[in-house]
Protein backbone atom coordinates (compact mmCIF):
# COMPACT_ATOMS: atom_id res chain seq x y z
CA UNK A 1 0.00 0.00 0.00
CA UNK A 2 1.73 3.68 -0.93
CA UNK A 3 -0.79 5.73 0.86
CA UNK A 4 -4.35 5.56 1.89
CA UNK A 5 -5.57 3.73 -1.26
CA UNK A 6 -3.90 0.74 -2.45
CA UNK A 7 -3.05 0.38 -6.10
CA UNK A 8 -6.19 -1.98 -6.36
CA UNK A 9 -8.58 0.15 -4.38
CA UNK A 10 -7.32 3.09 -7.20
CA UNK A 11 -7.55 1.05 -10.18
CA UNK A 12 -10.94 0.30 -9.48
CA UNK A 13 -11.88 4.18 -9.61
CA UNK A 14 -13.31 5.45 -12.87
CA UNK A 15 -15.55 8.07 -12.89
CA UNK A 16 -15.79 11.05 -11.06
CA UNK A 17 -18.84 9.46 -8.43
CA UNK A 18 -15.64 6.68 -7.83
CA UNK A 19 -13.41 9.17 -6.95
CA UNK A 20 -15.54 10.95 -4.88
CA UNK A 21 -16.28 7.73 -2.93
CA UNK A 22 -12.53 6.63 -2.61
CA UNK A 23 -12.28 10.26 -1.22
CA UNK A 24 -14.87 10.01 1.38
CA UNK A 25 -13.47 6.94 2.51
CA UNK A 26 -10.46 8.25 3.24
CA UNK A 27 -10.84 11.79 3.70
CA UNK A 28 -11.61 12.89 7.76
CA UNK A 29 -15.49 14.06 7.78
CA UNK A 30 -14.91 17.72 8.43
CA UNK A 31 -12.58 18.09 5.37
CA UNK A 32 -14.41 15.78 2.91
CA UNK A 33 -17.70 17.79 3.73
CA UNK A 34 -15.43 21.06 2.96
CA UNK A 35 -13.77 20.24 -0.13
CA UNK A 36 -17.18 18.00 -1.31
CA UNK A 37 -19.72 21.18 -0.81
CA UNK A 38 -17.73 23.89 -2.96
CA UNK A 39 -17.89 27.53 -1.38
CA UNK A 40 -20.62 30.13 -1.95
CA UNK A 41 -22.51 29.79 -5.30
CA UNK A 42 -20.66 26.67 -5.79
CA UNK A 43 -20.20 27.42 -9.61
CA UNK A 44 -16.80 26.08 -9.62
CA UNK A 45 -17.35 23.01 -8.13
CA UNK A 46 -20.66 22.40 -10.90
CA UNK A 47 -17.37 23.67 -13.72
CA UNK A 48 -15.30 20.83 -11.82
CA UNK A 49 -17.96 17.84 -12.13
CA UNK A 50 -18.95 18.58 -15.47
CA UNK A 51 -15.41 18.47 -16.21
CA UNK A 52 -14.45 14.89 -14.88
CA UNK A 53 -18.03 13.74 -16.43
CA UNK A 54 -16.64 14.99 -19.85
CA UNK A 55 -13.30 13.19 -19.23
CA UNK A 56 -13.43 9.74 -21.45
CA UNK A 57 -11.06 7.13 -21.15
CA UNK A 58 -10.03 4.71 -24.08
CA UNK A 59 -8.76 1.30 -22.60
CA UNK A 60 -6.11 -0.01 -25.46
CA UNK A 61 -6.22 -3.92 -25.13
CA UNK A 62 -4.24 -5.63 -27.63
CA UNK A 63 -2.29 -3.54 -29.10
CA UNK A 64 1.04 -4.40 -29.88
CA UNK A 65 4.20 -2.21 -28.67
CA UNK A 66 7.42 -4.16 -29.37
CA UNK A 67 9.85 -1.97 -28.02
CA UNK A 68 8.32 0.33 -25.66
CA UNK A 69 10.49 3.76 -24.90
CA UNK A 70 10.93 4.47 -21.36
CA UNK A 71 12.66 7.92 -21.71
CA UNK A 72 11.31 11.12 -21.33
CA UNK A 73 12.10 14.78 -22.34
CA UNK A 74 12.81 17.20 -19.63
CA UNK A 75 13.45 21.04 -20.18
CA UNK A 76 13.82 19.78 -23.70
CA UNK A 77 16.89 17.15 -22.99
CA UNK A 78 15.98 13.43 -24.20
CA UNK A 79 16.98 11.77 -21.44
CA UNK A 80 16.51 7.32 -21.21
CA UNK A 81 16.19 4.86 -18.35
Amino acid sequence: MDGPLSRRQLSQVLNYDDARAAARAVLPRYLFRDVDNGAQDELTLARNRQAFREVRLLPRMAVENPAPKIGTTLFGVELDL
